[in-house]
């Protein structure tokens, strides 16, 4: 209380003012601390969590969602430090941004109430982060609030950072590790193309070639013989086994053969050869002469695939050049059904 001079009676301070005994005026509390009630005699500091920014207040303040204090007589609240949070009002401390999230301070250093979820393509990998970091290339984040990013799968790939999916590898190619960044291009001569998101090839049984991205040709069951059965002959080869081996003499002018006996009439579009020969040059050493009508052709000791249709084909002869000598180790004829 108080009074002037020459009063009958003390008047009380209003609140957000004190006095003590024998005063002839009230004093404002200091920022920081309130008178709630009229006639106090001590100001009270404000407890943490709250503050009070004018002198004379009469109550504290709490502190607002993103900001707190934490000490007694607090005139402001301190914003929360970017990678935290704070979701109520009244806090005297703050929480870490969970993982899959972030928060930084505003261009006015604002407090945060809530965190922010990573966009999908970037992640948060650890509490309390203040920014988020883009999936590398190979790997995605397909969600928002994603803490780890994921490796493509076999068959997928992603060349960009950032990336919430990966892509299917597109026909024709093939990528068979994860975390790929690229796809590779198959041989298309005996690699349909008409699958996406292959983690292999899709090669054609028994090396056939591909008669469209959507079918390959059939290969023909051979058996094989030679003109000499003793010292130039055709070792074997099996039914359903590509590998037909096979050596071909021509000592002189004369010239011995191989003969390619198919299990079937078949219509021949192609066949596929790899052989030796002792010439010093990838000239036309081979010739291929197609039973019963005759039709003959000469091919390069080694060539993948080529063309060469026979209708109505029952057997191959294939003879060396004169002089030459020929060791045939992968021989296999298709055709289309």
């Amino acid at each position: 209380t108080w009074s002037g001079k020459g009063a009958a009676a003390c008047t009380n301070c209003e609140p957000g003012t004190i006095s003590t005994v024998g005063s002839s005026a009230c004093t404002q509390c200091p920022a920081g601390s309130i008178a709630d009630r009229a006639g106090l005699s001590a100001c009270t500091k404000c407890p943490p969590g709250s503050f009070a920014n004018k002198k004379g207040s009469k109550e504290c303040t709490k502190c607002p969602a993103g900001y707190f204090s934490s000490t007694l007589n607090s005139i402001e609240c301190t914003p929360s430090p970017a990678g935290y949070f704070i979701n109520g009002v009244g806090s005297t401390s703050y929480n870490p941004c969970p993982v899959g999230t972030w928060s930084g301070l505003g261009s006015n250093r604002e407090g945060t109430a809530s965190c922010t979820m990573c966009p999908p393509g970037s992640v948060a990998e650890e509490p309390g982060s203040t920014r988020c970091s883009l999936c590398q290339v190979g790997q995605y984040a397909p969600s928002p609030g994603s803490d780890k990013c994921f490796d493509c799968f076999p068959g997928y790939f992603t060349n960009k950072t950032g990336s919430s999916t990966c892509t299917a590898c597109p026909p024709g190619t093939r990528s068979s590790i994860q975390r790929a960044t690229e796809c590779i291009q198959c041989n298309l001569e005996n690699n349909l193309s008409y699958r996406s998101g292959m983690s292999i090839c899709d090669e054609c049984p028994e090396f056939a070639p591909t008669l469209t991205k959507y079918k390959c040709y059939d290969r023909v069951n051979t058996e094989c013989s030679s003109k000499d059965g003793i010292s130039k002959t055709c070792r074997y080869s099996v039914d359903l086994n590509v590998w037909s081996y096979g050596v071909a003499y021509a000592d002189g002018p004369g010239r011995d053969f191989l003969f390619y006996t198919f299990s079937k009439t078949v219509d021949i579009k192609k066949f596929l050869l790899m052989a030796k020969s002792n010439a010093r040059s990838s000239a036309e050493n081979l010739n291929f002469r197609c039973l019963p009508s005759g039709k003959e052709k000469h091919f390069p000791t080694f060539r993948r695939y080529n063309n060469f249709e026979c209708a109505n084909a029952q057997a191959m002869e294939v003879t060396p050049k004169p002089y030459h000598k020929v060791i045939i180790m992968e021989l296999a004829f298709f055709y289309k059904e």
